[in-house]
């Protein structure tokens, strides 16, 4: 007899030890959850700045191949205007020479109005008339070629100009088309860890769930143990996987999945099996064959509530992009 209870001591202070134990492995791992949902939050800012930040890459892509377009429809004007200048210069040249011949002409038809003497006189005047005109026709001339020949220059000065601006714009669109596609893989890789720190924080959930339901049945062997109850019941509503499971973490990660719906029951069960024990040994009732079976129950149910939490993490991980 005092084996028995020397054992049962043993047994009652080592499920206390693994109870502190798992509570404290508890205690960590809901403090990585709150590391890996704050983690979660940063990356899903970042993700959204990513997002700006491609869309802000490519409208920056868009204007610079439009400007490249505006400077090639620019330069082939400017080009054209120069050469536009040319035909006029060549004009301008014809007028020059008509000039110089109608000075000559002018010059001649002066000295046959000489040589005829007074009748010549109105044709010498008219022939002054026209050696004038084409004084200022060759001036008006040198005068256009001189502001042409600036336009040309002006205008040679621009397309090469543009010619220099399109170079470096071909430049930054490369640079711009890389960056874009740096971000764009960097905007995945970060999506990618999202979606990593979102499936750890997922395990670590349902481990904690698990946790949970472990030390619930720890403390049921142990008011077995005391022969007292060791904690205060609750149903399967209101204790922490319960709370868990209607209005936690497994509700807000898992309710949109099938398997999340098939967890009431068997966690109903263990409830029910706990609440048989503790109530008998509220009572002063210590029936080993009634406890045994209760716990048949309550083990029967828990292996439901495992496959469970098994199932909703499979078909999460089914449903991930």
């Amino acid at each position: 007899m005092d084996n028995t209870n020397e054992l049962l001591a043993l047994l009652e202070s080592e499920n206390e030890r693994l109870k502190t134990g798992l509570m404290t492995i508890q205690g960590n791992l809901a403090e990585s959850v709150n590391y890996n949902s704050e983690t979660e939050l940063i990356y899903k800012e970042v993700s959204a700045q990513f997002t700006e930040l491609v869309a802000g890459s490519e409208r920056i892509v868009t204007s610079s191949n439009a400007l490249k377009d505006i400077l090639k429809e620019s330069m082939s004007s400017a080009t054209e205007m120069i050469e536009d200048v040319q035909e006029v210069t060549t004009f301008l040249e014809g007028i020059q020479e008509v000039a110089s011949q109608t000075n000559l002409l002018a010059l001649n038809a002066t000295i046959e109005a000489a040589r005829v003497g007074e009748m010549g006189k109105g044709f010498s005047v008219v022939a002054g008339e026209v050696k004038e005109l084409s004084k200022q026709t060759s001036a008006l001339v040198v005068n256009v070629e001189a502001t042409l020949e600036k336009v040309s220059n002006s205008s040679q000065g621009v397309v090469a100009n543009m010619t220099k601006a399109l170079k470096q714009s071909d430049e930054n669109a490369d640079v711009l088309k890389t960056f874009s596609l740096n971000v764009e893989e960097t905007q995945k890789s970060n999506n990618q860890v999202v979606g990593n720190v979102q499936k750890n924080s997922e395990r670590t959930f349902v481990t904690l769930a698990k946790l949970d339901h472990v030390i619930w049945k720890i403390n049921t062997y142990l008011s077995i143990l005391k022969k007292e109850p060791a904690f205060a019941f609750v149903d399967h509503h209101n204790c922490r996987l319960g709370k868990w499971y209607y209005q936690g973490e497994g509700r807000k990660n898992f309710s949109r999945l099938e398997a999340f719906k098939s967890m009431d029951g068997p966690h109903a069960t263990v409830h029910n099996g706990t609440k048989i024990i503790l109530d008998a040994l509220g009572k002063g009732e210590y029936d080993m064959d009634k406890f045994i079976d209760a716990i048949e129950v309550m083990e029967s149910g828990s292996e439901g509530v495992f496959e469970f939490l098994d199932k909703v993490l499979i078909e999460k991980e089914a449903l991930r992009p």
